[in-house]
């Protein structure tokens, strides 16, 4: 799968969680780009308690946009994996 940017002006929001039924643990990861492809801000998260990959990728998708909110302050595109 390819990376598409977003429309001059505009960031991309790329979010992913994944989790683990055995621990009840998950990870999110968020990458903010701007139309050329350059990263504007990434983070990472452990989740170390977690009821399932559906609330891991929702917490994912949260934390995406929080961020850009609070440092991009541009229009955005939030996409998942």
């Amino acid at each position: 799968m390819r990376w598409i940017p977003p429309p001059q002006g505009w960031v991309k929001i790329n979010v992913d969680g994944a989790f683990s039924t055995e621990s009840c643990k998950g990870g999110i990861e968020v990458v903010i780009r701007d139309s050329e492809g350059q990263v504007l801000l990434s983070s990472w998260r452990v989740i170390f308690k977690a009821d399932s990959a559906e609330e891991v990728e929702a917490l994912a998708c949260k934390e995406g946009v929080q961020l850009a909110g609070e440092w991009v302050h541009m229009s955005a595109i939030l996409e998942t994996v």
